[in-house]
């Protein structure tokens, strides 16, 4: 597709210089054009074999066995499988496509697009890489050049020119901490005088309750998988004889981290001991303080999310170019899982209750032990592939 069919298509003017415009595309037909337009028919037949599979995945961005269909609808041709999607499909159209176009395009900034965004076009006559890059994440992407310049400018922090990403899930959550409590558990009951001044008979101090243990902590949130890249076309038809290597970079996107699990809740403060009867001349033994309770179990870390496998690029460049196109993919990785929670500290015991006249004091409530620390989440189920590469050299 040349140059000018393409503004013809999104209604833009020629320009010497470059604009950015956000534009409605009215019909599937047309986006196919823009976004799959010269692919050949291997490059079609191999774009149709890798699509990856959204069987069993969910993901509340949108519905994706109707994304699976429509990128085989608009790449490789295929009929949509069902009455729910060409539904979809026509309900979707028009849609809203952002293009970079112009008979002078540069990219001599770091442009980052999405994740999510509007579909991605650059139309060039000649497009300059001047010490920029371009990024885009879950975002479509076609790029069109009649011819690839580079000039000497390095002051790009990326080490490619043209990033094709998915996006990495969302981490999850941390665990709540166990609640502490709020007071100690029941103090024992003080012993008073049967008869006024006089604590013969009377019973010693009783002793106060032990602390329960410790509200458990919760466990980390499961971090979510990630998102694939979503499919990119880009086409050079010819490239400067000066040009150093044209640098593309794929990876779809990485699972999320799982959330730490919460820490286990303090044991509660055992109950204090009861006062010995203290009366006149004489008096009663203290109550033993109770015993703290035990810390409470600290929560499970949350399981990592997985990666996202990549969906297809086709790549046509200039043959005589071949041994200046560099193309790096990676494997997207799964999430690590979240840290174990820490279980909680025991209760202290207890104060013991005074004893009365010449009588001893009861003994201090012994602390509780430590709460077990729960268990780590599992790193995510699998990678994520990058998406297959399909070359056509002219």
């Amino acid at each position: 597709m040349k140059y000018q069919d393409i503004l013809d298509i999104v209604g833009l003017n020629s320009h010497e210089k470059q604009i950015t415009a956000t534009v409605k595309i009215s019909s599937v037909e047309d986006f196919r054009a823009l976004f799959s337009g010269g692919l050949t028919d291997t490059q079609r037949t191999n774009f149709a074999k890798h699509i990856p599979s959204t069987a069993g995945q969910e993901n509340k961005i949108y519905n994706l066995d109707f994304l699976e269909q429509i990128v085989s609808h608009v790449y490789a041709n295929t009929e949509l499988r069902s009455a729910e999607a060409q539904k979809f499909v026509d309900e979707a159209f028009p849609i809203e496509i952002d293009v970079l176009t112009g008979e002078n395009v540069t990219i001599s900034s770091d442009m980052m697009i999405g994740p999510g965004a509007r579909p991605y076009l650059i139309n060039a006559d000649t497009l300059t890489i001047d010490g920029g890059s371009l990024t885009v994440t879950s975002t479509a992407l076609t790029i069109r050049a009649n011819k690839l310049v580079f000039t000497k400018n390095q002051k790009s922090a990326e080490t490619y020119h043209i990033g094709i990403l998915g996006q990495t899930g969302t981490n999850g959550s941390k665990g709540p901490d166990g609640r502490p409590y709020d007071s100690p558990a029941q103090a024992g009951a003080s012993a008073s005088a049967p008869t006024p001044g006089i604590c013969s008979g009377a019973s010693n101090g009783d002793g106060g309750l032990a602390g329960s243990s410790g509200a458990e902590g919760g466990s980390g949130q499961n971090g979510k998988d990630g998102l694939a890249n979503l499919p990119a076309n880009i086409s050079i038809a010819a490239l400067d004889e000066s040009a150093e290597d044209f640098v593309i970079f794929t990876q779809s996107g990485m699972g999320g981290d799982g959330g730490d699990g919460g820490t286990g809740g303090s044991g509660q403060i055992g109950g204090h001991g009861g006062q010995g009867c203290n009366s006149g001349c004489e008096g009663t033994d203290g109550g033993n303080g109770g015993a703290g309770g035990n810390g409470g179990v600290g929560g499970n870390g949350g399981n990592g999310g997985s990666g996202a496998d990549g969906n297809p690029i086709v790549i046509t460049f200039p043959t005589a170019g071949k041994g200046k196109l560099n193309v790096i993919s990676m494997d997207a990785k799964p999430g690590t899982g979240g840290r174990k929670g820490v279980g909680g500290s025991g209760g202290r015991g207890g104060f013991a209750g005074s004893g009365g006249k010449h009588k001893s004091g009861g003994a201090s409530g012994s602390q509780g032990k430590f709460g077990a620390d729960g268990k780590a989440g599992p790193i995510g189920q699998h990678d994520g592939s990058p998406g297959n590469v399909t070359y056509h050299f002219t």
